[in-house]
């Protein structure tokens, strides 16, 4: 009687312990992963990093050909930051900002781009992607910005529109129309998703 009493002790404070660690270990505050002073591709690996990612970007339930079928945006985005990517791949983090970018494993033309501003805490993305619901376009894509934040295109800061050009200055894309090598990537619709969860044509 008295092993089986001291096992369910040591049980009951293995369990604690656990329950413990865990609850120290991860954060919903995603500034609470991007403070730190790690590479950005390996802060994006903590376990946490993506919950605590999803409460920053949209919700909206759209089909971009990630998976299958709709599914809400932070859960195609996520995707995208998960794998380096070659062409023109960003990490940057410092006191200020946390800028870091990917693509979708074994897929690698479906890009993402997460950019924070640190002091002002705004979070933003981008996303190059193929499918729009019904709409596609397999040449050259489609860019897409979300905000859970801005209302407005206009009003997303200048810096993060300047570090987002610089970004897709350094993509390229398969030239299928000549079979001849690489090409600048030059989406062929922006949007931008607002705060309100709809969808705007930016060009």
């Amino acid at each position: 009687m008295y092993d089986y009493l001291v096992k369910i002790k040591k049980l009951i404070i293995t369990l604690l312990f656990i329950l413990f660690w865990s609850h120290g270990s991860y954060s919903k505050d995603l500034f609470h992963y991007v403070a730190k002073k790690d590479p950005p591709k390996l802060i994006v690996g903590n376990t946490g990093f993506n919950d605590a990612l999803n409460d920053e970007i949209n919700d909206l339930s759209i089909y971009l050909g990630i998976g299958k079928g709709e599914k809400p945006i932070y859960s195609s985005f996520n995707q995208l930051l998960i794998n380096s990517d070659v062409d023109g791949e960003i990490e940057f983090n410092d006191k200020n900002y946390f800028i870091v970018s990917g693509c979708r494993p074994r897929s690698c033309p479906e890009k993402g781009y997460l950019w924070v501003d640190k002091k002002n805490k705004i979070v933003l993305g981008a996303m190059i992607h193929y499918f729009l619901n019904d709409k596609k376009d397999t040449d050259n894509g489609y860019l897409l910005v979300i905000s859970k934040k801005f209302k407005s295109f206009e009003k997303l800061p200048k810096k993060f529109k300047k570090d987002l050009d610089k970004w897709l200055s350094r993509l390229t894309t398969w030239d299928y129309v000549n079979n001849n090598g690489d090409k600048p990537l030059k989406p062929s619709v922006i949007r931008f998703i607002n705060s309100e969860n709809i969808i705007k044509i930016i060009k």
